[in-house]
């Protein structure tokens, strides 16, 4: 018999990715924000900063695909979006987290409240206006972090929660729309046999 649960993979901040993929701290933080590779989760630092975390076998698989960019010249793409702005590290960390809640919800309602975790309530009311769906939706809709936070941290990652782009919020609105027409189909009158507890 096993001693007890597997352990979680340990993760790695920027610069212990960064030591791994032996470059500097400043080109980890362009791959990362470019989207060359994405993180899994993230926590509020005590510094007001947002650490994010990264899968280590993902980064060695990174490495592996892309060598080119590891050493050298940065390419022209990997300089200019941080010059501009870009940071693709919120959009695919809410991606894969909404992927992982999707998994794991327990059914059809479920499933819908994920994608309604990261919509803003206006969004959420255009494509729900049957307010007992919306009512169940925010029982049943689960945390984007798993963990207990202080007002102070609340504040931090706030933006971080929402999809505020109107293209990233497209994606969940038509997801959402979907996830609707079968849960309906599969539990016509919200909440009447949905029991399912709010999950972390």
């Amino acid at each position: 018999m096993p001693d007890g649960p597997p352990e979680r993979p340990t993760l790695l901040n920027a610069t212990r990715g960064a030591e791994l993929l032996r470059i500097g701290t400043a080109r980890f933080a362009r791959l990362a924000r470019a989207g060359c590779f994405d993180p899994v989760d993230l926590r509020p630092s005590r510094y007001r900063v947002i650490i994010w975390l990264y899968p280590p076998d993902e980064l060695r698989a990174f490495a592996e695909r892309s060598p080119e960019l590891l050493t050298g010249p940065a390419p022209d793409r990997l300089r200019t979006r941080p010059r501009r702005g870009t940071d693709l590290r919120p959009v695919r960390w809410r991606h894969r987290r909404t992927a992982r809640l999707i998994h794991r919800a327990a059914d059809p309602w479920s499933r819908a409240a994920a994608l309604c975790a990261v919509l803003d309530p206006p969004d959420v009311a255009a494509e729900v206006p049957d307010r007992h769906e919306r009512d169940l939706l925010h029982r049943l809709r689960p945390r984007l972090i798993d963990i207990p936070l202080t007002a102070e941290q609340r504040d931090l990652v706030a933006p971080l929660l929402t999809a505020a782009d109107p293209d990233e919020a497209r994606v969940y609105r038509d997801a959402l729309r979907a996830a609707l027409r079968t849960a309906r189909s599969v539990v016509p009158l919200p909440g009447a046999a949905v029991t399912a507890a709010r999950r972390p």
